[in-house]
């Protein structure tokens, strides 16, 4: 018998089984909830004291049917039944102690005993004792339904049997035996044994029979439609139109699914089976349970129209048949006409809905399913944990290249699975994806080191860690104001060496652990020697050839060895530089602190810079800097005018000039290279300042010193401008010269 069925008549059995005169049984509402009816049934059985009179027992008896419907009726949870079953058993040992204290006081004495059995106290208890199992055994039945294993069903089910068995014996109730027998056609139906219970229903509609008003006549009737429906005793045929009740409702939709169920062995009865199930759906009466047993009979369904319904099982018979796109287009078209009811859970067909996605490799549709469900705080755990897997399987397999939103969400949904699943058998490689998304080193190795089966991964969680120390030591070295990162690189080193022999040959790491070397390796000679070997070998990408680059010119800068870099240089520059060589050089040079080094590098380099000229540019200027420090200054000074005529709109070539022609005492050329500069220049530029004093100093120690004066005029104009640093030395230039009251500022 159908769940709902049995709910919806168990209100009519609570009161018509055993009211008698008692109208405070027939007035009292069921509860309102599981809650209410606990509470209400822990009040009845504290009122059941030692001194209460047996007439509270009866009472208690009858009442204590309303606190079971409440429970019955409202969807119960399993804890919540086995507490109201304590209940009902607490209730059934009071009973039995108040009897066997009657008992007792009688004694031994056979006149007292006879008139304890004749007595209306003896009679109120014997009804409470019969009362009491019989509501425990409908909460037994009511058990058995929320339990999935089968072993455990059957035992629940057989308790209540025993327990409507003990009830349907009370020859002296009829409520309780019509009660004890309607309860084993309901056992009989749990059981699988609809021709038992459809034996038991017709026994006691031949009990009822000379009661006609009964009001179990039409229930037992109803059953006995619905169990004769299922068990496909159904009249094909078509069904009348107009509205429809609730009890109609249930016997059409048991017709029609007994009428697909014969369809599957005679190939008849499906269309009549459709316009019984449409009229059910069009009327509203849906629930979890139809949907079951669409889905069930999707095959049967496909072809015939029963509403929104239609496209569900469409979508499921095109699912189980992988044809995924189809499925897709179904379960959109279902959820785009269906009309939402509060009493469906339509989380698994979502799920459904998103998995097709994914077998239909729409990745992206299937994550924003999947993660939408999950927005629901009610999601069924089985669901729920499906449905974060889903999530982050579909994230992760992502076809196409991956932009920043994308790879936030796979990351989003790896984490999202590992902190709910942590020991699922794919955990592992979710932490691995999270590793290799988040740009938190810390995040990442924690993800890396909770790995519980790394040699699955197949050396992926080793190349890893290696690529984000990598990564660490990139970012570092890149830094030009911090020391060099020695201990990173030793962490780097020691996880290069732990990476698969197929992994450490791979150049890009081969160029990044030498890099590390560079700076952290002891022998810094067996670096140098590495760094030929692999260069010899070839087949090195321009990202590994510009690691090896850097990672010698740090080993050399660790030698300390001038002439080894040096020929280097001269080596490297015979075969032609590439602009990327160039880059990595030329700080090198920059930064040393030798004048002597810095010239003898230029002039290996600038031959071959012709067609690198913004590069040609910055090593003039390091060779005429070098010349200057050295104080070859007429070296220094043609090397600046070739300077300054091969780049005659270059700044720094006119400043260098300048410089030099004042150290080869060329004032006049000096004064006009920085009269250019400060033309072509801005007073808010330290530049124009440099070059207005010198103008001043080169000029008052002429034979024109008041030559001086008419720059010293223009400085004034500026001196809101004048840099703080340098008032001091303009004050001091002014107190050597004489002029006057020329002075503007």
């Amino acid at each position: 018998m159908t769940d709902c069925v049995v709910r919806y008549r168990s209100r009519i059995l609570a009161v018509l089984l055993l009211a008698s005169a008692h109208a405070a049984v027939l007035e009292a509402a069921v509860p309102s909830s599981p809650a209410d009816a606990i509470a209400q049934g822990q009040q009845l059985l504290s009122s059941l004291t030692d001194t209460a009179p047996t007439s509270r027992y009866v009472q208690v008896g009858r009442e204590f049917g309303q606190v079971v419907d409440g429970v019955r009726q409202g969807s119960a949870s399993l804890e919540q039944l086995m507490t109201m079953r304590d209940v009902t058993r607490r209730l059934r040992e009071r009973a039995t102690a108040r009897l066997k204290a009657a008992e007792a006081q009688a004694g031994e004495n056979e006149g007292a005993l006879e008139s304890l059995y004749r007595s209306i106290a003896w009679d109120d208890l014997s009804f409470a004792l019969a009362a009491f199992p019989y509501w425990g055994a409908w909460i037994d039945l009511e058990i058995s339904k929320r339990i999935k294993s089968a072993d455990e069903k059957r035992k629940w089910v057989w308790e209540a049997k025993k327990g409507f068995r003990a009830t349907s014996v009370q020859v002296f109730r009829p409520s309780l035996i019509y009660g004890g027998w309607l309860g084993l056609g309901y056992v009989a139906a749990a059981e699988g044994s609809n021709d038992r219970a459809i034996e038991i229903f017709e026994s006691l509609q031949r009990s009822l029979g000379d009661d006609p008003n009964h009001p179990l006549t039409d229930v037992v009737a109803l059953e006995l439609r619905l169990l004769r429906a299922k068990s496909g005793q159904v009249k094909s045929g078509p069904v009348g139109s107009g509205r429809i009740d609730e009890t109609e409702a249930k016997l059409l939709r048991a017709e029609a699914f007994a009428l697909f169920e014969q369809y599957r062995t005679t190939q008849s009865g499906a269309r009549e089976a459709a316009d019984r199930l449409r009229r059910v759906i069009q009327a509203g009466y849906i629930d979890d349970e139809l949907i079951a047993l669409i889905l069930k009979y999707r095959v049967e369904i496909v072809a015939h129209d029963i509403g929104p319904y239609t496209a569900l099982a469409g979508a499921e018979y095109a699912f189980e048949n992988e044809h995924y796109f189809d499925a897709v287009r179904k379960y959109k078209e279902f959820f785009a006409t269906v009309e939402f009811r509060g009493n469906v859970d339509y989380d698994r067909i979502r799920y459904r809905h998103a998995l097709a996605a994914y077998k239909a490799k729409l990745n992206d549709d299937a994550a924003l399913i999947a993660e939408s469900l999950l927005r629901n705080k009610k999601l069924d755990p089985e669901t729920k944990k499906a449905a974060v897997k889903l999530a982050y399987v579909a994230r992760a397999t992502r076809k196409g290249k991956p932009t920043a939103s994308s790879r936030a969400a796979m990351q989003k949904a790896a984490e999202r699975f590992v902190t709910a699943y942590p020991n699922d058998a794919d955990a592992d490689g979710a932490r691995l994806r999270v590793a290799q998304a988040t740009t938190s080193s810390s995040k990442a190795f924690y993800m890396l080191n909770s790995v519980q089966k790394p040699a699955k991964l197949q050396g992926s969680v080793q190349q890893t860690k290696f690529y984000i120390l990598a990564r660490d030591f990139s970012t570092a070295i890149r830094k030009t104001d911090g020391d060099p990162p020695v201990a990173l690189a030793s962490r780097g080193i020691a996880e290069f060496r732990k990476l698969p022999n197929k992994q450490q040959r791979i150049p890009e790491n081969k160029a990044i652990a030498i890099q590390m070397r560079a700076i952290a390796d002891s022998k810094p000679a067996e670096v140098l020697a590495a760094i030929d070997a692999i260069e010899q070998a070839g087949g090195l990408s321009i990202s590994a050839r510009q690691g090896m680059l850097w990672a010698r010119l740090k080993t050399l800068e660790r030698l300390g060895d001038d002439s080894a870099f040096l020929a280097f240089l001269e080596q490297t520059a015979s075969g032609g530089l590439e602009g990327w060589q160039l880059e990595q050089i030329y700080p090198t040079i920059k930064a040393s602190d030798s004048a002597d080094i810095r010239l003898a590098a230029a002039q290996k380099l600038l031959p071959g810079l012709v067609s690198e000229p913004a590069m040609e540019r910055r090593f003039r200027i390091i060779l005429v800097e070098a010349l200057l420090e050295l104080e070859r200054y007429a070296e220094a000074y043609d090397a600046a005018k070739a300077f300054r005529e091969a780049y005659p709109k270059a700044g720094d070539a006119y400043r260098l000039f300048a410089l030099a022609a004042e150290k080869t005492e060329r004032e006049l050329e000096a004064d006009r290279a920085w009269k250019i500069i400060t033309e072509r220049s801005d007073p808010r530029r330290e530049i124009w300042w440099e070059g207005m004093l010198r103008r001043i100093e080169i000029r008052a120690g002429s034979t024109r010193p008041e030559a001086a004066c008419d720059v010293l005029v223009e400085v004034d104009s500026r001196v809101e401008l004048m840099p703080p640093a340098l008032k001091s030395q303009v004050e001091a230039l002014r107190g050597s010269l004489s002029c006057g009251d020329r002075r503007t500022g």
